[in-house]
């Protein structure tokens, strides 16, 4: 074969090499931002939870005051709650549900205080009621971890992360 048959040849393989790389190169960031654009997606909706969980908490107090039949505050906060519930960061999603159910049972504990005089109870409730604003605060002001981000070895069956693997 002549040298300019080979160094064609060379050319073209190089030329075809290139071609590949590129055509891989760009495939991968596509997926890349398009995942990119999901999990922003994702976050948006998780940050939309949060407010709107914290802005029914902030009703939660009121409500708990009102006779046992107007509880159209609490059935509100159920409902949202089954259509967003997923979107909350579990203990937000748990400190949620808590005060809702604390708020839909307040008055029978504030029957029992009355009654009794013992507010030990009625105590723990409004204290779960008011407190749940601030775990969604602190849910909000938590850095945003990827799931990319996260080693699956730093977690248990619950999804809880194991700290002594962390520290490791």
């Amino acid at each position: 074969m002549s040298e300019a048959i080979v160094s064609a040849i060379i050319s073209s393989a190089a030329g075809l090499l290139g071609v590949l790389v590129g055509s891989y190169i760009t495939i991968k960031n596509l997926k890349k931002d398009r995942s990119d654009k999901y999990l922003l997606a994702a976050l948006d909706s998780k940050l939309k939870a949060h407010q709107e969980a914290y802005e029914l908490a902030c009703h939660l107090p009121s409500a708990a005051h009102k006779s046992e039949n107007d509880n159209t505050h609490i059935q509100k906060c159920k409902e949202w709650y089954r259509k967003n519930c997923l979107y909350l960061e579990p203990d937000a999603r748990l400190a949620f549900l808590n005060a809702i159910r604390d708020t839909s049972d307040y008055y029978l504990h504030l029957y029992e205080w009355k009654r009794t005089g013992d507010s030990t109870e009625l105590e723990k409730k409004w204290s779960k009621i008011i407190g749940v604003k601030s775990i969604i605060e602190g849910n909000v002001s938590k850095p945003l971890l990827l799931p990319r981000d996260i080693k699956k070895e730093e977690y248990d069956f619950k999804g809880k992360v194991d700290k002594d693997k962390k520290k490791a």
